[in-house]
Formats: C-alpha cells, sequence, structure tokens
C-alpha cells in the first residue's frame, strides 16, 4: 500500500491478537479443527487476499476459519533477516547520532525520533523504502518460508520489536508477503509532514503486567493468543529467533512444540540453556548460525524430503 498521510503503511492485515475473539469451536466436516471467530474478516488474521476464510457462518455472520495444525512464529531482525532493520535504515540514511541516545529512550521510543531526524535531514519517505528494498531474506530461509506456506496446515505469523513499514517492505521486496498469516509488531503510518511515526504495540495507557519483556510488546503474551486463536488443540508452535525478547514466548511454549534459537553472539540460546539446565523449558531447543541450518533442521523436524 502507498504510503498515504495518516494511512497504515502495511502489505499485510496487521491484527494485534487481543483483539482475535474466538466465540466457539466446532470441526468441519473432514475431522480438521475449526474456530468460529467473531467480526469481519478485517479482524482475522490473513494474508491480503483473505484466503484464509473458508466460509461464513449463516447464524452468527462469522467467519469460520481453519485452524492449522502447525504455527510457525519468526522473529524478524537478526532471524527472517541476516541483520537489524531499524540500524540498517538509521544509518544507510544518515542518522546513526541518533542511536547514541539509545541509554536514555525505549528502543520503540528511539526509532520514532530517528524518522523525524531523518525527515528533518531531507529523507522521505520513498528513500526509507528504497534501503529496506536492499535487505535481503536469504535464499535458505525464503525457500524454508515458501515450502512452509504451501504446506496444508501450517500458518506462519511474525512477532517482531520492528514496525509494520520496514517488515511489509522487506516482504514485498523478497516476494514473501503471500506466505506469512499474520505481522504482530509495532505499528507504523505517515503523518501530515511525511514523517514516519512508530507506535508501541503495547499501549501506553494499556501497560503489559510481563517483568521479562519490554514495555511496548510482550512477545509472550501474544504467543499465547496465536496458541489460543490459530492453533489447533493439539497442535504445535514452532519458534524462531535470537535476542532477549525472544525469551518470554518460548518459556510459554509447550511440549511438543520447537524453538530455534540462533547461536553465536545472540544471547537467547544461552539463556534458554539456563533455563533448561532448571528444567525451565519444555519445548525441544535448536540452535542455528545461518538460513542453511534452519531449512536443514526443519527439513529434520518436519520430515521434508531431501
Amino acid at each position: 500500500m502507498a504510503g498515504l498521510a495518516g494511512t497504515e503503511i502495511d502489505t499485510l492485515i496487521f491484527v494485534p491478537t487481543v483483539a482475535v475473539a474466538v466465540a466457539m469451536t466446532g470441526s468441519s466436516p473432514g475431522g480438521s479443527e475449526k474456530k468460529m471467530v467473531a467480526g469481519t474478516t478485517a479482524n482475522i488474521a490473513q494474508d491480503a487476499t483473505g484466503a484464509v476464510v473458508s466460509d461464513i457462518d449463516e447464524d452468527t455472520g462469522s467467519a469460520v476459519i481453519p485452524v492449522p495444525d502447525t504455527v510457525v512464529i519468526f522473529d524478524f531482525d537478526w532471524t527472517m533477516i541476516d541483520g537489524n532493520s531499524d540500524t540498517f535504515v538509521v544509518k544507510q540514511l544518515g542518522a546513526k547520532d541518533v542511536l547514541e541516545e539509545r541509554d536514555k529512550f525505549g528502543w520503540t521510543q528511539l526509532m520514532d525520533m530517528a524518522m523525524k531526524v531523518l525527515r528533518a535531514r531531507g529523507k522521505t519517505i520513498e528513500d526509507i523504502r528504497t534501503c529496506l528494498r536492499r535487505i535481503e531474506v536469504k535464499p535458505a530461509m525464503s525457500r524454508s518460508i515458501r515450502k512452509m506456506a504451501a504446506t496444508p496446515g501450517f500458518e506462519i505469523h511474525i512477532v517482531s520489536d520492528a514496525n509494520s513499514m520496514f517488515i511489509s517492505c522487506v516482504l514485498e521486496a523478497a516476494g514473501l508477503s503471500d506466505c506469512i498469516s499474520a505481522v504482530h509488531t509495532n505499528p507504523a503510518h505517515v503523518d501530515e509532514a511525511g514523517v514516519l511515526r512508530v507506535e508501541p504495540y503495547q499501549p501506553v495507557d494499556n501497560p503489559h503486567s510481563c517483568s521479562i519483556c519490554p514495555s511496548n510488546m510482550c512477545k509472550g503474551l501474544i504467543v499465547a493468543g496465536i496458541r489460543e486463536n490459530r492453533c489447533a488443540k493439539d497442535g504445535r508452535i514452532i519458534y524462531l529467533g535470537d535476542g532477549k525478547g525472544d525469551l518470554c514466548p518460548c518459556l510459554r511454549l509447550h511440549e511438543g512444540d520447537a524453538i530455534f534459537a540462533r547461536k553465536g553472539k545472540f544471547p537467547l540460546l544461552q539463556l534458554l540453556r539456563e533455563e533448561e539446565g532448571r528444567g525451565g523449558l519444555k519445548a525441544k531447543l535448536i540452535s542455528w548460525a545461518s538460513a542453511d541450518d534452519v531449512e536443514l533442521g526443519l527439513g529434520l523436524l518436519l520430515g521434508w524430503d531431501k
């Protein structure tokens, strides 16, 4: 969608998980579980075509959504992409000095400030988009995403502390927009002055109570909502991440779920190994260093033919 003043600039339907209200659960004629979701299709995690909606309940007018057996959840920065989209844009477009203030502000507030600085220095929304289009999704990661998206019973979500414009622009450039069912991230819009404004996912006047996560987003609460609303009763979640912000959702996963935690300079793997040693981790822990590792690990986990 073009970046028009005052409009959301997602290419995907952006759905804070708490907005999805489950009314009832039933079974489809083929035996796969379905959930009845109150509201219009615009309130439901889906791709831009609305293809996830199978039919409409005649009594309630609610959309009947097939519930996947496997939900794959990606962090974005340093997981789906091999870098940090926020710092990439800020540095490439000449506002690196703003990052020196990172200890004084929350990250979302800092990025909102950085976008104001970029506009004051003459950078446009199209400059930002052009920069974002240079961010690559590694071929092996792209193949894995496409294969899972094409597999019946799978649904792919992104849960990220980046923002809706950055993620949608990168996905569009990589040709992956149609593979993603929902993006849960900080919303972004263009204001009347042509400034990209980044807002916190968690409203300031409605804070979450998680002591692990930053104030703008608790990924654990989002993942819990995805399990409740978008995963079959006996389904599984596969979570891919790298940072401290991914710890909370990983600790909420169940036996039968799986975690792909990036190794190297990234903190998540060590934090999870410590939890594993204390008996606090239920999901299977798999380490990875590259997109090729992810493709191989998913192939082994999911039984993909070589």
